[in-house]
């Protein structure tokens, strides 16, 4: 349970950042992917694994583009972590009961607002989610 909330609570953080990386990996290793992917069916990292194998290769700016996604990656971890630590115990309290996916432990969080712990609340009024 706690590995898939975590997984749950990154995706949500990554969902409601205001930062794609990907689009911008795609523009600036287009000429990369194109020379040394052709084979990679995308997916599931795997253009990225193909990019990451042929890093010393690859263009200046897919390289500046790979390490910034890198840079967002560790920040979506970070954020995670805080999450985690700020409302893990507003999320058994209020949320146990909730099938995690698709943004509904969030939703839950959200909707218990009011009644979360000061900590917690000031996280998710941060994250400027609908209550309903």
């Amino acid at each position: 349970m706690t590995r898939t909330l975590a997984v749950s609570l990154l995706a949500a953080a990554l969902l409601t950042s205001p930062t794609v990386q990907a689009a911008d990996i795609l523009e600036a290793c287009s000429a990369d992917i194109a020379q040394r992917c052709t084979d990679v069916e995308p997916g599931h990292g795997r253009i990225m694994a193909c990019l990451y194998a042929h890093e010393d290769k690859v263009a200046d700016s897919c390289d500046a583009a790979m390490a910034d996604t890198a840079d967002f990656i560790d920040l979506m971890f970070d954020r995670l972590h805080t999450m985690k630590t700020q409302c893990g115990d507003d999320i058994r309290t209020y949320c146990q009961s909730v099938e995690i996916g698709h943004g509904r432990i969030l939703s839950c969080l959200a909707r218990q607002q009011s009644s979360l712990s000061e900590s917690c609340g000031a996280l998710v009024s941060g994250m400027n989610l609908p209550s309903e």
